[in-house]
């Protein structure tokens, strides 16, 4: 019948003998067998056999071995099997279940738990991956690699690989010694012609020229009149030693004449007369470190010269017909001598003889510009001022503020005793007035001249304010003993 084969599990009917039809993988009997960690079948069994035994506890059943295998740790998971495709030689420690944790690798690799897998092992030189890139100048890298990476790179055309700093520079071109010039000095800018960063010359500014021999700018030379027509050259035949003031292009209006000889501008010759020389020629400028004279300056007549060069730091004085020691430039600021009125010196350090400042006599001090007698609540000495006017005035003197009288000025100057203080004046006219300071000796400090067409858009009068007059005070003019004010107007 189907499913059967003869056998002696059954009898039919015809007396023939059947067993049940089983497939090939009921193979295994699983009989008991403690040294075999088999307890019995797994599953349905087919005439006496199943496809499986089960395991006792602590083994696992190995369908591949048909054996029960002790169980193992997950992390038993590699075959290691050797290939040289591979580089694993075989496993590395104990197996369980004919397997490993990892796999020992050929000399030169590592083992990488990582990923299962042998890694070439690498020295410390292989760090560059090389990576082609036009903007780095690499093709790629050089040699073997080790884990895709190189101990050099390969450069594209004109480009060199710097081991120092592991990178292609750019190669530098090849120039010759005439490209020399940075042209970055003194009134200069760059060539046309550039190789390395150099040029072979430089251009210039406005008003200078290129020198090629000593490789600068030059101030362009000033156009010479026809009167720079003589080169002036050494002569003892000419009696010619050189030229007069400062040449022009190599050239002079004059030339300088050995002593005794006299340029002649007719003749364009030295001469040895010394008939013709006016009577400015009357100095021979001896070379003398007493005097301080250097030589003579200018054209030479008779020996004679107008005037005499002097050393450094001196000057010639054509008044007193020496060579004086220079004065020192001095600003505007050192302008007083200190010797007039109250003044007692000069304070602080002097400038050609004038002071920034002066000290003062006792009883006075210094107010802006000279020495002022103290104020006193007692009244006392004190500076008187004197107006003069170039046209007729007239004006009221008030004194502790009461009109003391009116008086009628004409032109001319008109002393105010003091004490007083000087508001401010009226003219019939538009025309000057002088304002004159004074000190108790009628020593005069100081003036200022007011146009009273420039007062208030052109009006007669003018109020006098400290701008105007160099007067010390901060009112608007000043009396010393600060009792009285005196008005004119």
């Amino acid at each position: 019948p189907t499913g059967y084969v003869k056998g002696a599990s059954c009898n039919s009917c015809s007396g023939t003998k059947y067993k049940a039809q089983c497939d090939s993988a009921y193979k295994y009997a699983c009989t008991y067998n403690y040294t075999g960690h088999i307890s019995g079948g797994s599953g349905t069994a087919c005439d006496g056999k199943y496809k499986s035994c089960k395991c006792m506890s602590g083994y696992t059943w190995n369908a591949s071995t048909g054996t029960c295998d002790i169980s193992c740790d997950p992390a038993f998971d590699l075959d290691c099997i050797p290939s040289s495709y591979t580089h694993i030689l075989g496993g590395e420690g104990s197996a369980c279940g004919g397997k490993y944790q990892r796999c020992k690798c050929e000399s030169g690799y590592v083992w990488m738990s990582s990923g299962n897998y042998c890694k070439q092992e690498c020295s410390s030189s292989y760090k560059y991956s090389c990576t082609p890139s036009y903007s780095t100048g690499i093709s790629g890298g050089s040699g073997s690699a080790c884990e895709d990476k190189y101990t050099s790179c390969r450069c594209i055309s004109n480009y060199t690989w710097n081991a120092v700093y592991g990178i292609c520079e750019k190669d530098e071109p090849e120039c010759d010694s005439s490209y020399k010039y940075t042209c970055t000095g003194s009134y200069q800018m760059t060539g046309t012609n550039s190789c390395d960063g150099k040029y072979q010359s430089c251009r210039c500014i406005s008003g200078y020229t290129w020198n090629t021999a000593f490789g600068i700018c030059e101030k362009d030379k000033p156009a010479c009149g026809s009167e720079y027509k003589y080169s002036c050259m050494y002569s003892s035949t000419n009696h010619i030693i050189g030229g007069v003031g400062q040449a022009c292009d190599g050239k002079y209006t004059a030339c300088r004449c050995e002593t005794g000889y006299t340029w002649n501008s007719s003749t364009e010759t030295c001469g040895g007369s010394s008939s013709g020389c006016g009577s400015d020629y009357k100095y021979t400028c001896t070379y003398s470190t007493l005097t301080h004279i250097l030589s003579g300056s200018g054209i030479s007549c008779g020996g004679k010269y107008k005037a005499c060069s002097c050393m450094t730091g001196y000057e010639w004085n054509p008044y007193s017909w020496t060579c004086e020691k220079d004065e020192p430039e001095c600003d505007s600021s050192y302008k007083y001598l200190c010797n007039i009125g109250n003044q007692n010196g000069g304070k602080g350090q002097t400038c050609g003889g004038l002071y920034k400042e002066c000290n003062c006599a006792p009883g006075s001090s210094w107010h802006g510009s000279d020495c002022v007698m103290n104020s006193s609540s007692s009244g006392g000495s004190s500076n008187a001022i004197t107006v003069c006017f170039s046209y007729n005035a007239s004006g009221v003197l008030l004194f502790n503020g009461q009109t003391s009288n009116r008086t009628n000025w004409t032109g001319g100057c008109h002393k105010i005793p003091s004490p007083w203080c000087l508001d401010y004046l009226s003219a019939e006219n538009e025309g000057n007035y002088t304002i004159i300071w004074e000190d108790d000796r009628g020593y005069e400090m100081g003036r200022t001249t007011v146009n009273t067409s420039t007062c208030y858009g052109g009006k007669s009068s003018c109020d006098i304010n400290d701008s105007e007059r160099p007067c010390p005070s901060t009112d608007d003019l000043y009396d010393p003993n600060g009792n009285f004010q005196v008005t004119v107007q």
